[in-house]
């Protein structure tokens, strides 16, 4: 199985650009909630690019079938993910990360910033985006820290909310596009700023 970051499928946007990162990618399942199985039709019916998915309830797998895996033969060179491109100007294009690429990165990534086990990242990142998914959770995964993931919504409705998250975690590491800043800038109120440590 190889990790095909997208975005989570939106009923607004049409269905080439997903029917497009599907046959590229040849995807055979799909990654989702349990809470989200359920809508499982609906989306089939507004997107029918899904069709066909083999579709796995991340959270509701038996954990009592794990003995039954077995690592699969990779090395160096074996792709470890696609990442897409946005799409904005041409259809999106898969990009091929290898296992070696991706330990290079996240090493490069985690050498300035002198992470470690008492390292605590809080980040709203979506994880179908190439900072959220390295640095948000890949890093923590690869240094071995404890990560606090919130979804993006919530930064986007409220983004007290992240720093709030950084206070109350502990939070020695986050980071965001200068967009969310200026959010936060915009956003927060004075008397909210000032229960922030």
């Amino acid at each position: 199985v190889v990790g095909v970051p997208a975005f989570p499928p939106s009923r607004r946007r049409h269905d080439a650009r997903l029917r497009s990162i599907i046959t590229d990618s040849e995807a055979k399942l799909a990654l989702t909630v349990e809470s989200q199985l359920s809508g499982r039709d609906d989306w089939e019916e507004h997107t029918p690019s899904l069709r066909g998915l083999q579709w796995i309830a991340t959270d509701a797998v038996a954990l009592d079938a794990a003995p039954q895996w077995s690592a699969p033969a990779i090395g160096g060179h074996s792709l470890a993910y696609l990442q897409y491109t946005s799409g904005s100007t041409s259809t999106p294009k898969g990009v091929m990360v290898s296992h070696r690429n991706l330990l290079y990165n996240l090493s490069d990534l985690d050498a300035p910033w002198e992470h470690d086990q008492r390292s605590v990242m809080v980040t709203w990142l979506p994880v179908f985006h190439d900072m959220g998914l390295i640095y948000g959770l890949l890093g923590p995964l690869y240094t071995g820290f404890h990560c606090v993931q919130m979804s993006p919504m919530a930064f986007i409705q409220r983004p007290v909310r992240w720093l709030r998250a950084i206070t109350a975690y502990g939070g020695t590491h986050s980071a965001a596009p200068n967009f969310a800043f200026e959010h936060c800038v915009r956003k927060i109120r004075p008397t909210e700023r000032a229960e922030l440590d």
